[in-house]
């Protein structure tokens, strides 16, 4: 069976060169480029002429869960991964993750920064140590799990979805609702970049958790540690102590967290209640450099 990768990217022409050179490296058949905006990134892609590769492109920036849609027909396989641009991880882990989901119809990774510098990444990368012990503690407990960056899914189970703006955990909780069953590799990490800026960063996560308001809504209210912060404690507190076990050091960091995370989900409803899209954001620069 062969393995399709939908990558998308806005605006952002060195992610797709960086994972370009990733992907191609690996045993991918068909690699399908959902792009918006610069017409730079679809020019750089044709440039190599692979036959792999696919481009579904618009001049218009209209939002990943679109720009996903418009790729669902061009999709001839049943191994399905859904990714960022701008992440980075070894060529063999399509191969990796295919050889264990026998029955899995959803699989998401371990994600890692890769850069964990100064005070702001450091509270960005606890956020992803939280996130990792969180998928561990619901895929132990049967809770319904969700993730962006680097998903697996079996052809079956993706549909075109609504415009929402956490298109990813759209399309985790969806394909669970209808059957498919999940897994979480924790041992298989995937990199990524988290802001340096502490705007950034409240912004990121004011939009995160506006998507999940927003999907409490669409479809479901999906389990997160900011959701769970204050209607479930007992959870909450298990996964902190979790985390706190893995590295004792975090608890500094805490605080900053916690203070971060009120403030952008107070940000999000208040972004809910005005009608106030997110859509579409801003790239984050500063994080890659």
């Amino acid at each position: 069976m062969g393995k399709t990768a939908i990558i998308f990217s806005n605006n952002d022409i060195s992610s797709v060169k960086r994972i370009y050179s990733i992907v191609h490296n690996s045993s991918l058949d068909q690699i399908i480029w959902a792009i918006d905006g610069n017409e730079s990134i679809p020019r750089f892609i044709e440039s190599f002429s692979d036959k792999r590769d696919i481009i579904t492109y618009s001049p218009e920036r209209q939002g990943k869960s679109a720009s996903y849609n418009r790729a669902l027909k061009l999709i001839t396989n049943d191994d399905v991964f859904l990714i960022s641009a701008d992440v980075v991880f070894q060529p063999d882990v399509f191969d990796r993750i295919c050889e264990r989901v026998n029955g899995v119809g959803i699989a998401l990774t371990n994600v890692v920064p890769l850069r964990r510098d100064g005070l702001i990444r450091n509270i960005g990368s606890l956020l992803w140590v939280i996130r990792d012990m969180q998928l561990r503690y619901f895929f132990m407990h049967g809770i319904p799990i969700h993730g962006g960056e680097f998903l697996y899914l079996k052809r079956k189970f993706i549909e075109k979805i609504p415009e929402v703006v956490n298109d990813d955990a759209f399309q985790c909780l969806n394909a669970q609702k209808h059957g498919a069953m999940a897994a979480y590799y924790e041992d298989l990490e995937i990199r990524n970049f988290v802001p340096s800026e502490l705007v950034e960063l409240i912004n990121q996560r004011r939009r995160i958790n506006y998507g999940h308001i927003e999907l409490g809504k669409k479809l479901e209210n999906p389990s997160s540690i900011s959701s769970l912060l204050f209607r479930n404690t007992k959870v909450t507190l298990s996964i902190l102590r979790m985390a706190l076990k893995r590295n004792l050091k975090i608890i500094g960091l805490l605080p900053f967290l916690l203070v971060i995370e009120i403030l952008s989900r107070l940000s999000a409803q208040i972004d809910m209640l005005t009608d106030h899209d997110q859509i579409l954001w801003k790239n984050i620069e500063t994080s890659k450099s």
